[in-house]
């Protein structure tokens, strides 16, 4: 073996903690975060709370995301990607625009769903404040799949199935009644005994959101004339 060139194991910057060298303490803090928030919400979510969960130093989280705020912004990025990926699979997938819509609705509640904090910390960090983590989410996870559902709509106009829509207003109808709903869960656990987070609950609501947009945006066909006698 020569010494020309040094082992990269051994190149390690200043202040970098044992574990830094692969992704798996990342994505294992990521992994610890997201299970602290669903069980917590952010009373409870500390660098060290979150380290202890996965497994690893403190000084591992603060090397990785640079402190509380900054791992709470890959939480969120890493749910808004998972969405986003999955959402753009079912608006491209093969069937009748109506059939792909319901799709769109029904995984958006199961992806969101599946991170129990989600929707609230969507709501926290990323719609209320205006600021950077607002703009990445909003240009790199949410204006894709605007457009993908906006083509989407373009496609059922174009064959008829559809009323001519504007997404500007649809979308945020649509992200409306899904977001709520799993926000809402506590009062709907106490005014409802149901559980929005109820796989079977979920679906069923799922699917009377798709029929009342359907019914709203579903151009009739054009009513014959009666005869007279």
């Amino acid at each position: 073996m020569t010494s020309e060139t040094p082992s990269r194991a051994r190149k390690k910057g200043p202040g970098r903690p044992p574990g830094a060298s692969t992704q798996q303490g990342r994505q294992a803090l990521l992994d610890a975060a997201r299970a602290l928030l669903a069980e917590q919400g952010q009373s409870g979510f500390t660098l060290r709370a979150v380290a202890e969960r996965a497994g690893v130093r403190p000084t591992l989280a603060n090397y990785y995301f640079g402190g509380k705020e900054g791992l709470l912004r890959a939480v969120i990025e890493q749910i808004a990607e998972r969405v986003g990926d999955r959402l753009a699979e079912a608006l491209r997938t093969d069937g009748p625009p109506e059939e792909r819509l319901r799709r769109f609705i029904h995984l958006t509640l199961e992806t969101l769903a599946e991170d129990r904090y989600a929707p609230r910390l969507f709501m926290e960090q990323v719609l209320l404040p205006d600021s950077e983590i607002t703009d990445s989410v909003a240009s790199n996870f949410i204006a894709p799949n605007v457009s993908n559902l906006s083509s989407l709509l373009s496609e059922g106009q174009s064959t008829g199935a559809f009323e001519r829509l504007d997404p500007r207003f649809l979308v945020p109808a649509l992200m409306g009644m899904i977001n709520f709903f799993l926000l809402a869960a506590p009062l709907f656990r106490r005014v409802f005994d149901e559980d929005p987070f109820d796989p079977d609950f979920r679906n069923r609501y799922a699917d009377f959101v798709a029929d009342l947009f359907l019914r709203g945006i579903r151009r009739e066909p054009p009513k014959k004339d009666s005869e007279h006698g």
